[in-house]
Order: structure tokens, then sequence, then C-alpha cells
């Protein structure tokens, strides 16, 4: 008998980062402030990002998914803004 195959997550080429210091939205031809979030294209050596409000516009949602910080890493910046940075 053939081995049969395993059901996989579906492949997805981007990822998302938070930005720590002002970076360049290339949807939007903006300026992309710290905190907010950026989608980049894995194996894009160009690193054109979009951030998650031009992609909105056009009906893409950053995915919701537990996302924390390792110990030595430095201070959430969203978490700064807000006020609770404990």
């Amino acid at each position: 008998m053939a081995a049969r195959r395993r059901q996989r997550r579906p492949f997805d080429p981007h990822y998302w980062l938070q930005v720590r210091v002002a970076m360049f939205c290339a949807r939007g031809g903006h300026t992309v402030e710290p905190g907010q979030w950026m989608r980049y294209l894995k194996n894009d050596h160009r690193r054109l990002g979009s951030c998650e409000t031009c992609l909105a516009q056009v009906g893409i949602s950053r995915p919701t998914r537990p996302f924390t910080f390792k110990k030595d890493a430095p201070a959430d910046v969203r978490a700064r803004q807000t006020g609770g940075d404990e």
C-alpha cells in the first residue's frame, strides 16, 4: 500500500514584523511609525514591506496569534505607547 500523505498547514509566503524604528511602506509610499506591523515576502532581498493599515484597505488582515517577546529582547513598543510596559 502506498503511504498516506499527512495534512500540512497551508504555506504562507509572508511574515509579519513589528516596527521598532521608522520604516518605509512600499505599498502606500509613506513612513511607518514604531509599534505598527508590517508584512514582508520571504526571500525578498529588496525588503519591500507593506504596513498593516495599507493592507487592511485591500482586505488583508494580520493573523491573530499569540505574540511574546523574549526576556532579553527590547521592551514592547506598543505596550510602552499605551502605558502598560511592566
